[in-house]
């Protein structure tokens, strides 16, 4: 291994380590929890939403996921953005821009959720509500990191304290 080869292998090991870092900080929020507890109401809101329009509307699964994939990042954002992140809103830029920064990171989070969707339902034969949740799920962390990192721009940890007195 030459010189500049582990140069670049440490620099590398010292990104991951400050991303590593950053990663254990987010997860230590109050945000986090307010992330979490958005995302478990999403997926609730989901469910409902895509067993309506499969089993009580008869809506053909394919478009009822992306239907209620839609719907259900519209509804998260909203609550993201006015509960989750309201006291660091201004850090990503106007209602809009967020909306629009959000919408983006959420297509790649769309097709890979309407792809596991499909794998789960389609090859593995499991049921659709509960393809519906592991996909979910498996997403969930692209989700995370586009929230905190991009849309709203994260600045930091704040305390519960910290949050009582901004709200």
């Amino acid at each position: 291994m030459t010189l500049r080869a582990l140069s670049e292998l440490v620099s590398m090991i010292g990104r991951l380590v400050s991303i590593a870092r950053l990663m254990v900080r987010l997860v230590m929020t109050v945000q986090t929890l307010k992330f979490v507890s958005v995302g478990l109401i999403g997926l609730l809101y989901a469910e409902s939403m895509l067993y309506m329009l499969v089993d009580v509307i008869n809506v053909p699964h394919i478009f009822s996921i992306i239907i209620t994939a839609e719907t259900s990042m519209l509804v998260n954002f909203y609550i993201n953005d006015k509960w989750t992140f309201g006291s660091e809103r201004t850090l990503g830029g106007s209602f809009l821009y967020r909306f629009v920064k959000y919408h983006a990171s959420r297509i790649s989070s769309l097709i890979l959720n309407v792809a596991l969707y499909l794998f789960f339902t389609e090859y593995l034969m499991i049921h659709y509500l509960i393809s519906n949740v592991i996909a979910v799920f498996i997403a969930f962390i692209f989700n995370y990191m586009t929230s905190f990192l991009w849309v709203w721009k994260f600045q930091g940890t704040l305390t519960a304290k910290e949050v009582r007195g901004r709200t």
